[in-house]
């Protein structure tokens, strides 16, 4: 009796400590302050401070065999401030500028790591943003946000819909899922038309082509994240008489873009990105008696 007493006051003891533990816990900020901490983000990749580069490899799998291309990626800022970027053959000496597209590349990502520009101030005003809760990415616990566009589509502005897993202590995207806007109405219509076959229309032989990608931030400088993966998939479906409830997977192709080999010549130290990032709040002057 003696020792279940004693049992059972250790298992309260516990309880008790894990309710603390949870009251201890900070709240997570809300989807303003997110958004707020998104956006000082954002400037950071747009610093003329960060210049580097990194070996990226793109590889299409195939049944067999696989399509590979090797390359060195340039991040650097002209004189005039504005970005530069662009892809070399990997190896050494002078080398033309390369465009994986004409070399058999068709789907990859131009700018794996601009994501975080999606939620610049900028552009705040041409997406809506949803909080959809927590969810684990690269071992951290994150906060999804969903960004979807307003319309009118404009490309290389508002022209994704998608999710992102931020790390809210920090304001760095970890991992991020999404689609083109014509992708995006492409699957939104199979959606219908599937409700509108399950409802009793029998008609087939529709194809819907649906294109996602999806980058990993696996690479951290100075509290900066960069991206170490990305994956585009581009599957083709059907309907079919003999799975009247559901959309059938004709075909799928993947090209995987990998980055390693990061080479920085100019980024903000971790003090400088964390005062960034987090600022300190203005000292409000005292007021006189």
């Amino acid at each position: 009796m003696k020792r279940a007493v004693i049992s059972s006051l250790w298992c309260l003891a516990i309880l008790l400590l894990g309710e603390h533990l949870r009251a201890a816990q900070p709240d997570p900020p809300a989807l303003p302050e997110i958004l707020i901490g998104l956006d000082r983000a954002s400037r950071l990749y747009l610093d003329t401070a960060l210049h580097f580069t990194c070996n990226e490899t793109i590889t299409v799998p195939f049944e067999g065999a696989h399509r590979v291309g090797r390359f060195q990626y340039i991040f650097v800022h002209g004189p005039d401030g504005a970005f530069l970027d662009y892809r070399m053959p990997r190896g050494k000496g002078v080398r033309q500028e390369a465009d994986p597209g004409k070399l058999g590349f068709q789907s990859y990502l131009q700018r794996a790591y601009f994501w975080v520009l999606v939620f610049n101030s900028a552009r705040q005003r041409h997406f809506h943003y949803t909080a959809l809760g927590k969810g684990e990415a690269l071992g951290v616990m994150a906060q999804l946000i969903r960004f979807e566009p307003i319309p009118p589509y404009r490309e290389a502005i508002n022209d994704w819909f998608g999710t992102a897993w931020v790390d809210p202590q920090t304001f760095q995207i970890l991992r991020v899922q999404a689609m083109k806007a014509d992708k995006h109405e492409t699957w939104e219509r199979m959606r219908r038309d599937l409700e509108l076959r399950t409802a009793g229309d029998e008609e087939s032989g529709r194809y819907y082509e649906i294109q996602t990608a999806t980058t990993e931030f696996g690479m951290v400088k100075n509290g900066m994240r960069f991206p170490s993966r990305a994956e585009v998939v581009s599957s083709l479906y059907y309907f079919s008489k003999s799975w009247p409830d559901q959309a059938v997977l004709a075909r799928e192709e993947r090209t995987v873009q990998v980055y390693k080999g990061y080479r920085f010549f100019g980024v903000r130290t971790k003090d400088e990105v964390r005062d960034l990032l987090h600022p300190l709040p203005v000292p409000v002057p005292p007021v006189d008696p």
